[in-house]
C-alpha cells in the first residue's frame, strides 16, 4: 500500500478530518434550529480526539513491540473466484426471497408511489429490513473482489435498484462509501484515479441527496421543517441536505450534552443491537421526548452513548474506536479483512450523521463479511512490501 493510500485510509487522520469538516459546516449556521452552544461541541471534539488517539497509537506501540505490524512482513490475500461467485449468488438468493415476501405481503415498494401507485411509505414498507439492507450492502461491496464483470454489474444493479425502490437514502450512501473504501484498500491505483473516485463519489452524493430527498420529503417541505435560513434557501438542494444532515445531528448532540443528566446504563445501546421487532419502546426516544431543541432521531455517533453513560460513554466509545482502528491499521487484520476495515472506516466517514456502531444491521453485515471473506479468501505472505500479488 503506497504512502498516499495509507494517509487516505488512516483511521486517525480520517477521524480528525471528518470532525473538523463537521465543526466547520456547523459554523455556517445554515438553520435557525441549531444550538447556540457551539463551544460544547469543541469540548466533545477534544475528548474524542484524545481518547481515539490513545487507543489508536497505543495499538501501534503494542504491535511494534510484538512485531505484529503489517509493514514488517507484508501480508496479502488470495481470492478463490469460484467461492466468491457462490457467495454472491447465495447473498442474492437470500435478498431475493425477502423482496418477494415483501411484494406478496405488502405490494409494490414505496418508490412506485411517485408513478401513481398506492403504496406504503418508506418507513412502513418492508419486513426484515434489518437483514435485507446489510445483505444488499455486503453483496454490492463484495462484487469489488470479483473478476466476473457481468456478474458484478448485475449484483450492483440489483442492490442499488432495490435500495432506491425502498427509498433508503441512508443505506445507499453507506453502500457507496463502503464500496469506495474497499476500492482504496484492495486495488492499487494512482493519485489521479483516487482523486477521480473521491470527486465522483461526492458529486454522486450531492445528486443522490437531492433526488432521493425530493422523493421522500420534497425540497420546500424540507426547507421549512429544517428551519433553513432565508439566505441559504436558494442553494442547490443537495448542498442543503448535506449541510443540514451534518449540522442538525451535531446540534442535537449539543442540546443532549447540555440538558441530559440521567444515564440509562446501556439500555439505548442494547436496543440498537436487537432486531426492530423485538423492541417495543425505544428508550432513547423516550428519554429525549421532553428534551427541548432535539430534532428527529439523529444525534451523531455519540448521542446514544451519552444518554446511556454521560461523559463516560463518550470517552469509552472513542477509546474503543481508536483500538479497533489501530488493530485494522497497524496489524494484518486490515489486510486480511479489508471489507470489514471498509465498514469501520465508513462509520468514521458518517460519524456525524448518526450512531451506526453495534447496531443490528452493523452486526448482520459484519458477521456476513467475516464469514464470506474467510470462505473465499486465504492469507499469503510475500517477501517484498512493494509487491502486490494478483488475485486468482
Amino acid at each position: 500500500m503506497n504512502s498516499y493510500m495509507n494517509k487516505i485510509v488512516n483511521p486517525f487522520q480520517l477521524f480528525l478530518v471528518i470532525w473538523l469538516v463537521g465543526l466547520g459546516t456547523y459554523t455556517v449556521k445554515i438553520s435557525t434550529l441549531l444550538s447556540p452552544n457551539q463551544g460544547i461541541l469543541w469540548v466533545i471534539f477534544i475528548f474524542s480526539i484524545v481518547f481515539f488517539a490513545l487507543g489508536f497509537f497505543g495499538i501501534r506501540v503494542i504491535s511494534e513491540l510484538y512485531a505484529l505490524t503489517a509493514r514488517k512482513n507484508y501480508y496479502s490475500i488470495v481470492i478463490s473466484q469460484r467461492r466468491l461467485t457462490i457467495t454472491l449468488v447465495m447473498l442474492w438468493l437470500v435478498t431475493a426471497i425477502i423482496v418477494l415476501l415483501n411484494l406478496a405481503s405488502q405490494g409494490l415498494p414505496p418508490v412506485f408511489s411517485t408513478f401513481g401507485f398506492n403504496t406504503l411509505n418508506y418507513k412502513e414498507y418492508g419486513r426484515a429490513k434489518g437483514v435485507l439492507y446489510p445483505l444488499l450492502i455486503a453483496l454490492f461491496v463484495l462484487t469489488i473482489y470479483s473478476e466476473k464483470r457481468w456478474l458484478s454489474k448485475l449484483m450492483r444493479i440489483w442492490s442499488t435498484c432495490l435500495l432506491i425502490a425502498y427509498i433508503s437514502r441512508g443505506n445507499i450512501i453507506i453502500m457507496l462509501v463502503q464500496a469506495l473504501l474497499v476500492l482504496l484498500l484492495y486495488k492499487p491505483m494512482s493519485k489521479k484515479v483516487v482523486f477521480g473516485y473521491v470527486s465522483g463519489f461526492f458529486l454522486m452524493l450531492l445528486l443522490l441527496m437531492s433526488v432521493v430527498g425530493e422523493f421522500r420529503t420534497g425540497t420546500k417541505v424540507f426547507i421549512v421543517a429544517m428551519g433553513i435560513k432565508k439566505e441559504y434557501q436558494d442553494w442547490y438542494p443537495g448542498f442543503l441536505w448535506v449541510a443540514s444532515y451534518i449540522s442538525l445531528p451535531l446540534s442535537n448532540l449539543a442540546f443532549i450534552v447540555d440538558t441530559y443528566h440521567s444515564p440509562l446504563f446501556g439500555e439505548g445501546v442494547l436496543s440498537r443491537m436487537l432486531p426492530a421487532f423485538s423492541v417495543d419502546d425505544d428508550p432513547i426516544e423516550d428519554a429525549m421526548s421532553n428534551m427541548d431543541g432535539v430534532m428527529d432521531n439523529a444525534h451523531t455517533y455519540l448521542g446514544i452513548v451519552f444518554v446511556d453513560f454521560l461523559w463516560g460513554g463518550i470517552i469509552l466509545l472513542n477509546l474503543i474506536l481508536g483500538v479497533v482502528g489501530g488493530l485494522f491499521y497497524w496489524t494484518r487484520i486490515g489486510i486480511r479483512y479489508s471489507a470489514l476495515f471498509a465498514v469501520f472506516l465508513s462509520q468514521i466517514v458518517l460519524l456525524e450523521f448518526s450512531y451506526f456502531y453495534f447496531t443490528f444491521s452493523f452486526l448482520v453485515e459484519s458477521v456476513t463479511l467475516l464469514i464470506a471473506m474467510r470462505y473465499f479468501s486465504k492469507p499469503r505472505i510475500v517477501s517484498s512490501f512493494n509487491v502486490i500479488p494478483k488475485t486468482h
